[in-house]
């Protein structure tokens, strides 16, 4: 998959250098240098802080909003909120305009360095990774799976699925 990845990125580029719009050649450049930051981060998670959110009493938060509320509040830097799969959430997600890194697939919390609703980001300036999270079976009126309405949203999704979802609109 990163082979795939980084062919389309170059394709990108060359496709983009024969461009004169100067808002395409800046959006594109700042695609890359997120596509560079994500491989960073997962390079370096051993020294970014995280959040734990799961079911047993190992984890710091039941659910993922609370998690999200939570460093919103009080910003701690680079942010990986760890998600356990021993509970079903059941949830809207809103993320404001911030950065921060969504991460699935731990069997629990005790050992969040293990197996590494919907989602809504709206008029928000930021730059969103999932990596092993899978977003289905919402229901919404608007973009059931993910929703992005304005603002400046970059996504990253790797090994993530968005499936089964159902909205009125999007």
């Amino acid at each position: 998959m990163k082979n795939v990845l980084t062919l389309l990125l170059i394709t990108n580029i060359t496709i983009a250098s024969g461009l004169e719009d100067i808002a395409t050649d800046k959006k594109l450049n700042e695609s890359i240098a997120l596509s560079h930051h994500f491989k960073e981060f997962n390079e370096n998670q051993k020294g970014i802080s995280f959040l734990t959110v799961g079911a047993d009493g190992a984890c710091t938060y039941s659910s993922i909003q609370a998690a999200i509320d939570n460093f919103l509040q009080s910003p701690l830097g680079n942010i990986d909120i760890r998600i356990a799969t021993n509970k079903t959430y059941v949830e809207n997600i809103v993320i404001g305009n911030t950065n921060i890194s969504l991460s699935g697939g731990y069997s629990n919390c005790s050992n969040p360095t293990g197996a590494g609703g919907g989602l809504l980001s709206n008029d928000s300036d930021l730059a969103l990774f999932l990596d092993n999270v899978d977003i289905r079976n919402n229901t919404a009126r608007n973009g059931a799976g993910i929703a992005i309405v304005g603002g400046d949203t970059d996504l990253m999704m790797k090994e993530s699925l968005v499936l089964g979802n159902v909205a009125d609109y999007g």
